[in-house]
This record gives C-alpha cells, structure tokens and sequence, in this order.
C-alpha cells in the first residue's frame, strides 16, 4: 500500500512494450495523447479528490481508458502493455516520487483538503488504504523513494504483480457492438492478450464493505496560517444502503435542504455564514456527513444549518418538492447520460450490488417520495449530524488565531485543539522500505 501514491502517478508514464517494440516513456506519453480520448489511474474510484486520498471504495484500483471505437483492438493491446508489459526504471521513479514530494506543502496549506484528511484520520481505523496515501505518510515513502529507487522500483513491481494478478484483475468493456461490421470478432483480441477465461467464468473480487470505525473518534481543530476561513466536516454511521427504501427519500430530502434557492443557500450562503455546504451520504461505506466550506463563522453556520433541519419538511411547499424530484432525476439520468458514464455507472452498480435496471427504479421511487418520507429521514438520518451524543467524527480547520475561539465554540462536542502533524499522522509508524 505505501507505494500506490507513486504507483498511480507514473502509470502512464512508463516504458512499455507494445506491438513487440519498446516504447520508451516519451513515447508513451505521447502516443496515448494522440489515440486515447482519456485516461486516469485512481485509487477508489468515484470520489478521489486530488492526490493523497482514496475515493469511494479506497479497496480498489481503478485504471480507465477511453479510446475511439475504431480504435477497439489498439485500446485492448494498450491495456496490456499498460498493466504487464510496463516498466519501472529506477530514475523515473525517483522523477515521480520528487514532483509528488514537492506538492506535499501545497496539499498541506490548503483548508479543506487538511479539514478531509483530519476527518478521515479520526474516521478510520490502522491499518487502511487511506493512511497508507495521506501526505505525511507519503513524505517519508517519498523521501526513502528518492534515496533509494532501485529498492523502490522493486516494491513497484511487486505492487504491480499484485494488483494485476488473475485473482485481483477484472476488465469492464463497454462499446456499441452494433457499430462494427458483423465480420469483426470483438473477443478475439482479448484472448490474444489476455488468454481465455477459466471454464467456470470469472466472478467478481469481494466487496470488503464498509470501513469498521475507529474505536478513537476524537473531535479535533487545527489551526493553519494559511487560511483566514473555516472548514467543517462531522461524519456519523448510516444504516442505510443505496438500494434501501428510504435512499430515495433522503436524496431528495438532501436537495430539498441544500439545493440552489433552498433554505442553505438562503440563511447560510445568503447570511455570509459560509460560502459552501453539503450533506453528503457515502453509500460507499455507510457513513453521511456536513460540510461547511470557507465559513467565516463556522459554528453560526452550523447552528443556521441545525434550525433549518429542526425545523424540518413543514417548512417547503409541494413545488419545492416538484423541484427536488426533478433535480434528482436529471441527476440520475447525467450519471448515465453517454456510453462512458453509462459504463463508469454499471461498473460502480457492481460494487454497489445494484440491480442492471436501478437507475430507473430509482427514478420511480423519487417520484413517490412524500412530505411525510422527507419529515422521516430527516429525523431519523439528518439529524443526528448535528447531536454531539451521536458518535461520530467532526474536523475543523481555520485560522490558528481563532482556534481557541472555535475549540470554546464546540465544547458540547469536546473539541479539543490539535497541531497539524499530530493530528494527521497516524498512531502506527510509517511502514518501512
């Protein structure tokens, strides 16, 4: 785990043998800019923002290509080359591992990323993928890396051969077979190169499930000089799945709340409380969380947001519902809007254990959603953010002048003030080379 930062970085800047011929990394880089319509290497998918974190299942690596249907066969050849016939020379990941070492401090300088890595920090217990990528475990990865890259590469190569061994690889294709000429066989350049499936068929990898949660979920503030604005982060368990009766009923309930020209975007936006907010649900690992972003008064926007949510569905009229059904069926059909989304979606179903047809049998159930469902997830789901008895994580970062004031503001959930390396630095040593 301590090498997929670097891993995923120099993915696609390696040499690789293609065709028969070596293609020494420029070539590479360049040739897939040329053909490729797009490509990304990421740890956890959906959800990964930026270096330094894991998205929505941290379990998985997940490399994505993007090619012209009439580019099918050299895209499947590209994947190969890509995933075993690639290279880890020793000076280019020590290239790597420098220009991931040098975006370190500006990671660190900003308050919302410190504000997500200090509430995953709390969130997740030793060992796990996401304290294997955060910065301060990477910097000393990172400074070994460049001191020994040979060793480095080695571990490269070890890490490769695991993550794309016959047991942990699954290929998910989609193209409209329909566009080519019927002479074409589409599955013969896959057994080219990857050989023919095990007469059993291939199921897919176990789905780890959620994260357990830490046993110590200490709420913290971190000052930073670097910032004159507030971030905010409270995360709690949710028993509630993303194929679960009430998923649709609190989605539209979350857009009711925090849609443009509802009551958020009003009292708190409006008010100058804080610039952004959410209420998120992590389906992912059965966790929902708020967030206050670049807030001037973070717990006068937290307390605005409690109110609101108090004062629960009583407060919208039955066009505001038409508005939030609306808006979360176009979000639902933009999820599935090109062949690409429609496969990045079926791709996450799987993880998610969806049924092929969810996309609109959730449509259906938005449409039903009633005042009555919204007055019942908000106290059962939404509420609970904001009860400092319910146990959960809450992260604060701000201006270390106004970190007294914000530790004295939240003591009701025992916020205690903490420096930036202790807080992010997990109570396990950094693994070793």
């Amino acid at each position: 785990m301590p090498y997929l930062e670097i891993y995923l970085n120099m993915f696609f800047e390696r040499p690789v043998v293609k065709g028969g011929r070596r293609l020494e990394f420029q070539e590479t880089v360049s040739e897939l800019e040329r053909q490729a319509v797009s490509m990304n290497a990421t740890q956890g998918g959906a959800g990964r923002r930026g270096r330094f974190t894991a998205g929505s299942w941290p379990e998985y690596t997940r490399i994505g290509l993007l090619f012209p249907a009439s580019a099918y066969v050299d895209a499947v050849e590209w994947l190969k080359a890509l995933l075993h016939n690639a290279e880890f020379p020793p000076e280019r990941v020590k290239i790597s591992a420098q220009k991931l070492l040098d975006s370190i401090p500006t990671q660190l300088r900003e308050g919302s990323k410190v504000c997500e890595l200090l509430s995953r920090r709390q969130r997740l217990p030793l060992p796990h993928v996401e304290h294997a990528v955060s910065p301060l475990q990477q910097r000393e990865i990172l400074q070994a890396t460049i001191a020994d890259p040979e060793r480095a590469a080695e571990k490269l190569k070890a890490l490769n051969a695991c993550l794309t061994s016959s047991e942990s690889i699954r290929v998910h294709c989609v193209t409209d077979v329909l566009s080519y000429p019927s002479e074409i066989n589409l599955r013969a350049p896959w057994s080219m190169h990857f050989g023919t499936p095990p007469a059993g068929g291939l199921t897919p990898p176990p789905f780890p499930g959620p994260s357990p949660w830490s046993e110590k979920c200490t709420p913290s503030v971190v000052g930073l000089d670097t910032t004159d604005s507030g971030f905010l982060r409270r995360t709690i368990p949710m028993a509630c799945k993303y194929t679960d009766p009430d998923a649709a009923a609190l989605m539209v309930a979350t857009q009711l709340y925090t849609g443009t020209e509802g009551p958020f975007w009003r009292e708190i936006r409006g008010a100058g409380l804080a610039y952004g907010y959410a209420i998120q649900q992590r389906w992912s690992d059965s966790s929902q969380g708020f967030i206050l972003f670049k807030s001037g008064h973070v717990r006068s926007a937290f307390e605005r947001a409690l109110a609101i949510i108090r004062e629960g569905a009583s407060r919208f009229t039955e066009n505001d519902f038409v508005g939030a059904r609306a808006a979360c069926v176009f979000d639902a059909i933009e999820d599935v809007s090109s062949v690409h989304d429609a496969a990045r979606d079926a791709f996450y179903g799987l993880l998610r254990d969806q049924p092929p047809e969810w996309t609109r049998e959730l449509i259906s159930r938005y449409q039903k959603v009633t005042s009555e469902d919204v007055a019942r997830v908000t106290e059962q789901y939404i509420n609970p953010l904001f009860d400092p008895k319910v146990s959960g994580t809450l992260a604060i970062t701000c201006n270390t002048k106004k970190v007294p004031e914000v530790e004295k503001a939240f003591t009701d959930f025992n916020v205690k003030a903490a420096e930036l390396q202790d807080a992010l630095r997990p109570q396990e040593a950094a693994p070793k080379m």
